[in-house]
C-alpha cells in the first residue's frame, strides 16, 4: 500500500485527502503545487481558504489563488472569482 502511494502524483494524492476531508495532509502539498504555478493546486487552495477547510477561512486568500488560477484559464476558477466580486468577498 504505501509503494502505491509513493508512486501516485502529489496532485492525486492531495485530492484523495480532500475528498476524505484530510485537509490537513492535502493542504501543504496543494500549497507546493499551487506555489509552483499549478492550476488545479491553485484552485484547491482558493477553494480550502475560502470554505476554511482544514484553515482559517481567508477570502483575500482564496480570491488569490482563484486569480492565479483564473489566469491559467481554469474555468472553475474564473467562476469562483467572479461569484467573489459578485458577493464582495476578499476583493
Amino acid at each position: 500500500m504505501q509503494e502505491e502511494q509513493e508512486n501516485r502524483m502529489p496532485l492525486e494524492i492531495a485530492n484523495d485527502y480532500y475528498k476524505n476531508e484530510l485537509y490537513d495532509k492535502a493542504f501543504p502539498i496543494f500549497k507546493e503545487l499551487a506555489e509552483q504555478g499549478n492550476a488545479a493546486a491553485q484552485l484547491k487552495l482558493g477553494l480550502m481558504y475560502g470554505l476554511g477547510y482544514g484553515i482559517e477561512q481567508n477570502y483575500q486568500e482564496a480570491a488569490k489563488w482563484f486569480r492565479l488560477a483564473a489566469e491559467q484559464g481554469n474555468a472553475d476558477a474564473q467562476l469562483k472569482l467572479g461569484l467573489m466580486y459578485n458577493l464582495g468577498e476578499g476583493v
